[in-house]
């Protein structure tokens, strides 16, 4: 679920850059609503889970911390590695040879944020799930990319 709220935050956040005060504020308005319906669902899964009341609070608070630590790691990697702010579909195109020296390319920064987040650095780097996993989140995110203005204003998906 946290990856789904992320990729919806990353294209509110393309499309705040170029809207004015009006858009730029619904942007704001829609990704904390999406955030804050994360964290209620998140809150109800632990009652149901029977997890003690007193614990609720201290554990979502501890899932909050970990999920904004992969949040900030993909938004990093999505923000440097992207070909000048040109998308995700020309990130990955770039050549190892056209990559600056302190670049390592998209699609491996992706996988290492997801490691190192997802999955805290318990698995092996070639693992066959981390590997669909980072397919998935590249692919998702330039389904997203695509996706008009209008089409995500209004949640049509398809």
């Amino acid at each position: 679920m946290a990856l789904h709220v992320w990729l919806l935050h990353s294209k509110q956040f393309l499309l705040q850059e170029r809207e004015g005060v009006f858009g730029s504020l619904l942007c704001a308005l829609l990704t904390r609503r999406v955030f804050e319906w994360q964290w209620d669902r998140i809150r109800m899964w632990l009652y149901a889970a029977d997890v003690p009341v007193m614990s609720i609070t201290g554990e979502l608070q501890d899932l909050q911390e970990f999920i904004f630590g992969l949040c900030a790691a993909l938004d990093e990697a999505f923000r440097e590695e992207s070909a000048a702010g040109q998308g995700t579909t020309a990130a990955l195109a770039v050549e190892d040879s056209e990559l600056g020296p302190d670049s390592l390319g998209l699609a491996p920064r992706v996988k290492y944020a997801l490691w190192a987040n997802m999955y805290s650095g318990a698995i092996p780097h070639d693992a066959p799930h981390l590997y669909e996993l980072t397919v998935y989140l590249l692919r998702q995110r330039m389904a997203i990319e695509a996706l008009p203005r209008g089409s995500f204003f209004m949640c049509r998906f398809d």
